[in-house]
């Protein structure tokens, strides 16, 4: 055996046409990656990843490899050498082995070259460098992939003893396998066995295998495919009298692959070789995938021709939506380009753009290079989520003021399990969660809290109750919410909500220490701030928080119109930033507040954290460094804006301005007689709660939505005077989903993956360096090994 393999490695490199095939392999992959522009271009793209390669080498071996495999059988029965093969002490088997591992010992020694690309992205990514143990992951998918290929070459050249034909018939399976099934699956013409076919196919397996992902059902299939076709390649190469195996044989062999791809569905497992653990889903993710009961359909509008970027955010979709399904057969899936949708009609394209957003899908506007130019698209970084006849959009772009596009789409790829598990939570839900906004106490009506109730309504059951004196009506749901309570809370409604948090209830409470806004001091001017007290302070202390009567002012603050100047005896109004509206960047890692956009506040006050036994405490939100506290009474005036700002009185500390309590919390009323309220009879009061959590925010008009022009509710978080969207919405689902939700689904928010970029500079500084290194050292290194094999050989056989 081991001689047939060294005359077929000896047979294959002594050849001028080896060198050939392996060279074209390496260049076309060299000009595709660092010199021709488009998708694969590594330089364009900016990251520090080898993807591109691990796209496009699977179909240069389409020609590669049944290159390589050709004159395996073929040439040995064109020669009529076969017979005199088959007199050595070898069996059938080990000829076939024999030239089936010299074929993969030759895929191997032609990837070797492309360590020059790894070498050269490591050597020029900024920190934190390259993902190694995911690159390595892919290089194993590849090499398995190559394997199978080498396989079919074996077959495909032990059918003929033409070599063109074996290079035709092997080009021709092989391409099947990988995209065949895939295209197949795309007609959407099998039903619920769209998945099954899906998954006959190379390409679904090499996909997981090629980010990095070791599936022990990828391995057992890749093995299933190598032992079938080299059992075929034994069947159609050998004769009965030369050891030819039987058709029962080759079924036993069929049956055995297939009971080994049916065991490894139910017994296997994942090991996520990527140093971020990026396709680790968190175990709540997991649990809800395995108890799907019908069939989750993505359609995802972000398909055709996008800027490199946007390429990434899809291709991270891709794969995220592979790892879902990867985890169950019940997620489906497929890719939309809108402009091919919609076709070359102008006006069907605005139809269609139309409808997407009439079913909540946001566009936004990018660059495309086209020619020498670029020019604008429209494009829906979202998709549609369908399940039992329900639908529901799902935006995967996660904008964040003051980020470039690049860190946008980052934070957009690290928030993408968190947004499609949210959204199968979203439609999958029979029964609602109930919570409600208590109305009375001067909270906010309706109209104000408008764009808040329509977001939660696609989660929960949303109520609205005025008053707290049925303690029965309150046990119906998990959280209360307070949205600016300006009036005071009796004993009874104190003792009240005291006891729902016993029993486990939350509650989300967003409260103005002080008592200011801006329709006093645009009627007058300047108006004066004064503290605001509604009876809670012993409420609150008790569970570890202290509200303070104060105002922040922060030099990073959100602007306001003002009146300027006259020109021509018309107003000039410009936007000035308001220092008592800072703007806060959550800093934090917690799942309610990690990677958000910056929130917009008014009037926000400071919070303090006091002992509570029991209680962790955890700030969300703060202000900058930037920032100063003025306490009460405060004057507030516009003639501020007209004041040089004092920058030496800006210098912080941060201070806190939202804070999660969660634990087991201490009755107000422990040893203490309670007020006298009527309860019902089951009622158990309690001393010491079940798990349970609050969320305090020192700021009553965080989740208050402004008005257009037409009187009708802007989305909350929008500020119609600057046109930029804030991340006041967000923070408000966010803070209901973890203090209503048990799914644990917000855990995905923290996790951390980091952004692995080029240093740009450095790499185009020394472009024509790294494109000449790349396209030419590969093809030089083959020739150096070839010419020493050359001087090897004369050496032996002149001697």
């Amino acid at each position: 055996m081991w001689a047939i393999l060294k005359r077929e490695l000896n047979g294959f490199f002594n050849s001028l046409g080896a060198y050939v095939v392996i060279a074209v392999f390496l260049g076309i992959n060299g000009l595709f990656l660092w010199v021709f522009p488009g998708g694969y271009n590594i330089p364009d793209a900016g990251y520090a990843n080898l993807d591109g390669f691990f796209v496009l080498a699977p179909f240069v071996f389409l020609f590669l490899i049944p290159a390589i495999t050709m004159r395996f059988f073929a040439e040995e029965k064109r020669t009529g050498t076969m017979e005199m093969l088959l007199t050595k002490p070898v069996t059938p088997l080990q000829i076939v082995l024999a030239k089936y591992f010299a074929g993969v010992i030759i895929v191997v020694v032609s990837l070797l070259p492309t360590l020059i690309f790894l070498f050269t992205i490591g050597h020029y990514a900024a920190p934190p460098g390259i993902d190694t143990g995911g690159i390595w992951g892919s290089y194993a998918g590849l090499v398995l992939l190559g394997m199978v290929f080498v396989a079919v070459g074996t077959f495909a050249s032990a059918l003929s003893d033409n070599q063109v034909l074996a290079f035709i018939i092997a080009m021709f399976v092989c391409g099947f396998l990988f995209i065949g099934f895939e295209l197949l699956h795309g007609l959407r013409v099998f039903g619920n066995l769209d998945m099954f076919v899906k998954n006959l196919g190379l390409f679904a397996h090499y996909s997981s295998m090629g980010r990095g992902v070791l599936d022990s059902r990828d391995l057992t299939y890749f093995i299933s495919v190598m032992a079938l076709f080299l059992s075929l390649a034994l069947f159609v190469s050998m004769t009965k009298k030369q050891g030819q195996p039987s058709l029962l044989q080759l079924a036993y062999v069929l049956v055995i692959i297939i009971a080994l791809n049916t065991l490894s569905s139910y017994k296997y497992f994942r090991l996520d070789l990527t140093d971020d653990k990026r396709y680790s889903l968190t175990p709540a993710t997991k649990n809800m995938l395995s108890e799907l009961e019908d069939v989750i359909w993505f359609r995802v509008y972000l398909d055709g021709d996008l800027p490199a970027e946007f390429r990434k955010l899809r291709n991270d979709t891709r794969e995220m939506l592979d790892e879902f399904a990867a985890r169950t057969d019940q997620i489906q899936y497929e890719f939309i380009s809108p402009l091919r949708a919609a076709g070359d009609d102008r006006k069907a394209l605005q139809e269609y753009y139309s409808m997407l957003s009439s079913k909540g899908l946001e566009a936004a506007q990018v660059q495309i290079q086209a020619g020498d130019g670029s020019a604008q698209r429209v494009i829906f970084p979202g998709a549609l989520v369908s399940y039992r006849g329900r639908e529901i959009p799902v935006n995967l772009l996660q904008e964040r003021l003051g980020l470039s596009v690049v860190e946008v789409l980052h934070n957009s790829s690290l928030a993408l399990e968190y947004n499609l598990a949210s959204a199968m939570l979203q439609v999958t839900r029979e029964e609602k969660e109930r919570i409600a906004f208590v109305s009375g106490h001067g909270t906010y009506a309706s109209r104000y809290l408008a764009s808040a109730t329509k977001a939660l309504e696609a989660y929960y059951q949303v109520d609205r109750i005025r008053g707290l004196d049925n303690f029965e009506a309150l046990k119906q749901y998990r959280t209360l919410i307070f949205a600016k309570p300006r009036e005071p809370f009796s004993e009874q409604d104190k003792y009240l909500l005291d006891q729902f948090l016993m029993q486990g209830g939350s509650m989300l409470w967003l409260v103005d220490p002080v008592v200011a806004d801006m329709d006093s001091l645009m009627g007058a001017y300047e108006t004066l701030g004064i503290a605001r007290d509604i009876n809670l302070d012993d409420f609150f202390f008790r569970y570890g928080v202290r509200l303070n009567p104060v105002l922040l002012q922060d030099l990073n603050a959100a602007p306001i119109p003002v009146t300027t100047g006259f020109v021509a005896g018309q107003p000039v109004i410009n936007l000035l930033p308001w220092y008592f509206f800072p703007v806060i960047t959550p800093l934090s890692d917690h799942e309610v507040v990690n990677n958000l956009n910056v929130i917009r506040t008014e009037f926000v006050s400071t919070i303090d954290t006091v002992e509570a036994s029991g209680v962790q405490k955890t700030i969300l939100l703060e202000s900058s460094s930037h920032s100063r506290v003025v306490p009460v009474p405060v004057r507030i005036s516009l003639d501020l804006l007209e004041r040089p700002v004092s920058e030496h009185l800006f210098r912080g500390p941060p201070r806190a301005v939202a804070v999660l309590l969660e634990g087991t919390f201490e009755s107000l009323y422990r040893n203490r007689i309670p007020p006298d309220v009527q309860l019902p009879d089951s009622f158990q009061r309690r001393d010491s709660s079940e798990t349970a959590a609050m969320i305090v925010v020192a700021d009553g008009d965080i989740i208050r939505n402004q008005f257009g022009s037409d009187g009708r509710p802007l989305p909350l978080g929008f500020d119609r005077y600057t046109g930029q969207q804030f991340g006041n919405m967000d923070f408000i689902l966010n803070a209901v989903n973890y203090l209503t939700d048990d799914s644990g689904i917000i855990s995905s928010r923290v996790k951390e993956i980091r952004l692995r970029l080029l240093d740009g500079q450095r790499l185009h500084n020394n472009l024509v360096v790294v494109q000449l290194a790349n396209t030419l050292l590969p093809v030089l290194i083959l020739l150096l090994f070839g010419s020493l094999r050359v001087l090897l050989r004369k050496r032996r056989y002149t001697r």
